[in-house]
């Protein structure tokens, strides 16, 4: 229950990073900056999933992740082609490339796990157990709950749970936030009072807390209407009911 809470600092500090590299590249004189908002919101999924799956273990997990990234470019481009079945499984050029990347992917996972496993209770109280690996490690040593028997969390399971955490996050959080801000930028009206919004239940410089989020009813409303609506006719009166008035 209380994961949720415990992760919001890892994606927090991401978003403030960025925000900060903003500013300083923003004009002196008229505070505006130009940016390519697709290229940023791609680094900063990636660095939110590595420092909510691996947490201290942040620049193991930005090695791993940049490993993943080369092998998505792959994935992405063998899914365009024409599908051959059991073309993978040939030894080409680029399915050789693959094979390598998987497999040091792979092996510097399981060193990570290795290290994270022969970690003292005293370091994971300091905040091992605090990102995903943490947690998955944790219930692969603790076993079932009140007694209930339960499958054990392999070293096999944490990898494969990792990797899964870059390749079906990162494309679609990214391009949800791309989207989200063209929308945005096409209804300046829903931008100001989602902005006014944040500004008065979050302030200007904190982290928000889960408490906050969920006092958030503009910007809730907000990513639905993004995503069920490409082209939305009328985005200010589709997603407020109170707006038609």
């Amino acid at each position: 229950m209380a994961t949720p809470q415990m992760l919001l600092p890892f994606i927090g500090k991401t978003v403030v990073d960025m925000a900060e590299k903003w500013v300083t590249m923003a004009d002196p004189a008229s505070g505006e900056v130009e940016i390519d908002v697709s290229e940023w919101f791609q680094i900063v999924t990636e660095d939110a999933i590595t420092r909510t799956a691996f947490g201290r273990s942040y620049e193991d997990g930005k090695a791993v992740f940049k490993l993943q990234t080369q092998l998505m470019a792959f994935a992405s481009e063998a899914f365009r082609k024409v599908f051959i079945p059991g073309y993978r499984f040939l030894p080409t050029k680029k399915n050789t490339s693959s094979w390598k990347l998987d497999k040091e992917i792979r092996k510097n996972l399981v060193t990570l796990i290795g290290r994270r496993q022969e970690a003292t209770d005293d370091e994971r109280l300091q905040g091992c157990a605090k990102d995903l690996l943490g947690l998955m490690i944790n219930a692969s040593s603790n076993g079932g709950r009140r007694g209930q028997p339960v499958s054990p969390i392999t070293v096999n399971d944490i990898v494969e749970e990792c990797k899964t955490f870059f390749f079906a996050g990162k494309q679609t959080t990214s391009n949800l936030l791309t989207w989200t801000t063209v929308v945005l930028a096409m209804h300046p009206e829903w931008q100001e009072r989602a902005r006014q919004e944040v500004l008065e239940v979050c302030g200007a410089h904190d982290i928000p807390c889960r408490e906050q989020l969920a006092k958030l009813k503009t910007v809730s409303n907000v990513f639905p209407g993004t995503l069920t609506r490409t082209f939305p006719p009328s985005f200010q009166t589709s997603l407020l009911p109170e707006s038609s008035a």
